[in-house]
């Protein structure tokens, strides 16, 4: 009898990118013949705020088999061997900086769960996660997959319009404060300012494509998916890298800005709209060049691969 896999995952409606990877990962096994479910406490839960063709149930439909295999987020923490005990599992950790939280930060009670009997692999999704855990837990079996970014959707679009995009949800104070600064210089020189926030995939695709700069205020991100995907679609990005996002956040894509310096951040937003007024073809060149990088490093082909090379070894 053939294997299945089971997805798990939260019962989080809003947008939250985790929960995208966890059934983009589903759907990529059932489009190479590995029959998967996403798997959600809430049967009438329903996500829709990206595009999927995800088989989901919920815990009382389904009938695990010994020989099946269940992908778990960390979130779950504790309860992760509770779920079918003695049939195989993969830990899916989309965030290092939260493995610790689920254990109250009890670290010899995370030890046990990701050392459990039942727990064949580690999937992670950055270097800087990978390197974590191989520091934090060594002998642990861990491998990184690619988070891939669709250019359907994200793509660098001609003739950029005088709009700064953010994400600020994390570091609401941050933002905040940038924008004091930038108003009290008086120097966003008719830009408008589009706040990316429970919207569609599809909606803040097109902000982006938009948007000539985009603010990153990433913090303790495994990866940090808004500013690639801001990369992607061509934008200047300045900001926080947020760790995670160390592996694309290069000096000649993006600019870099230290965590909460705020001068230096109002500084060179105003810096990078000067750019585009005085020197407006090679500053365009940064965000192609950021695309380009993006979308080849980060694609979805890539991700299918590297999901491919972990879970067939399982299957």
């Amino acid at each position: 009898m053939t294997s299945t896999v089971y997805v798990l995952c939260p019962d989080l409606k809003s947008p939250f990118g985790g929960v995208m990877k966890l059934y983009e990962l589903a759907d990529t096994l059932n489009a190479n013949g590995i029959k998967s479910f996403i798997v959600h406490e809430d049967k009438n839960l329903e996500i829709d705020w990206f595009n999927h063709t995800t088989p989901v149930t919920d815990f009382k439909s389904i009938k695990v088999k010994a020989d099946d295999l269940l992908i778990i987020p960390e979130v779950f923490g504790s309860q992760i061997p509770n779920f079918y005990p003695g049939v195989r599992k993969i830990i899916f950790n989309q965030n290092s900086f939260y493995t610790l939280l689920p254990f109250n930060w009890d670290i010899e009670l995370a030890r046990k769960v990701y050392f459990h009997q039942d727990i064949v692999q580690v999937i992670v999704v950055s270097e800087y996660d990978f390197d974590f855990f191989s520091w934090l837990f060594p002998g642990l079996k861990i491998s990184r997959i690619i988070l891939g970014i669709t250019d359907k959707l994200f793509y660098d679009q001609p003739h950029k319009q005088k709009i700064i995009a953010v994400m600020p949800r994390k570091v609401i104070d941050d933002y905040n404060q940038l924008i004091q600064l930038l108003l009290l210089k008086n120097d966003l020189d008719g830009y408008t300012i589009k706040i990316i926030d429970n919207l569609t995939l599809k909606e803040c695709a097109a902000i982006l494509r938009e948007a000539a700069i985009f603010l990153s205020f990433s913090h303790k991100e495994s990866f940090s998916l808004p500013p690639a995907e801001a990369m992607a679609c061509g934008c200047i990005v300045i900001g926080y890298h947020g760790q995670g996002g160390k592996e694309f956040f290069r000096n000649d894509l993006t600019f870099v800005i230290e965590q909460s310096d705020m001068i230096s951040y109002a500084k060179c937003v105003m810096d990078v709209i000067d750019k585009f007024k005085t020197n407006p073809l090679e500053t365009q060149k940064i965000g192609k060049r950021a695309s380009q990088f993006i979308l080849e490093r980060y694609s979805l082909a890539n991700q299918e691969r590297s999901i491919l090379e972990v879970i067939r070894k399982f299957i």
